[in-house]
């Protein structure tokens, strides 16, 4: 556990069957947790109450109930890591500016879910497979989400409550529900031609389509 500590480097630790694998309070600012495998924890990596500019990279998080949790905390760099067969993969609340980039996120019940003011987070080129909910927003807005593939879940995006998200380049290949919206109004191109996103089902749903 870290609290109201700064540049501290956590590497190639095994952490196995904890409440909380790796636990930050108050600690901002170039902290880097990397290269760590975090097994059959509670809470593999819990950030709360401002623990901002934080790097984690390159981390497997396996069969834990929860993976990466940010609460209140903002301008983080989550890349490269592997996270498997976890209840919910990433999750925020009242987190912003935050980057979740290059990321396998595989066979998880959740794999990325944006709550309760959670914006301006940029999710970009991840691998998001074989989960109920790919990825979904809940009072959350100017989010963007790029080039990620979203494969083989129930819903690839869910948005409840949630406008002003921008996607595009994304892949969505095979979802049960490709996209659900409530009450929410986005953008889904960065307005150039080769700015929208692909959809495996398209041409059934839009026979006559022409591509350009």
């Amino acid at each position: 556990m870290l609290a109201q500590s700064s540049n501290n480097t956590i590497i190639k630790n095994n952490l196995d069957n904890n409440t909380y694998g790796l636990n930050l309070d108050y600690s901002s600012s170039a902290n880097t947790i990397s290269g760590n495998t975090i097994t059959n924890s509670e809470d593999a990596i819990f950030l709360a109450k401002s623990s901002n500019n934080n790097s984690f990279s390159e981390n497997i998080l396996e069969k834990n109930i929860e993976g990466i949790i940010l609460d209140q905390s903002s301008g983080n760099s989550i890349v490269g890591n592997t996270i498997t067969n976890c209840e919910g993969a990433i999750g925020f609340t009242y987190s912003s500016n935050n980057q979740i980039t290059e990321n396998s996120i595989i066979d998880n019940q959740y794999s990325i879910s944006i709550t309760l003011n959670s914006d301006s987070n940029s999710i970009s080129e991840n691998d998001i497979k074989n989960s109920e909910l790919a990825i979904g927003f809940t009072n959350s807005s100017n989010n963007q989400i790029t080039e990620n593939n979203i494969v083989d879940n129930e819903f690839g995006v869910y948005l409840n409550i949630s406008s002003d998200n921008t996607f595009f380049r994304n892949s969505f290949l095979n979802n049960t529900n490709q996209a659900f919206s409530l009450d929410s109004f986005n953008t889904w191109d960065n307005e150039n031609l080769i700015g929208g996103n692909f959809w495996s089902d398209y041409e059934e749903k839009y026979p006559d389509a022409e591509k350009l």
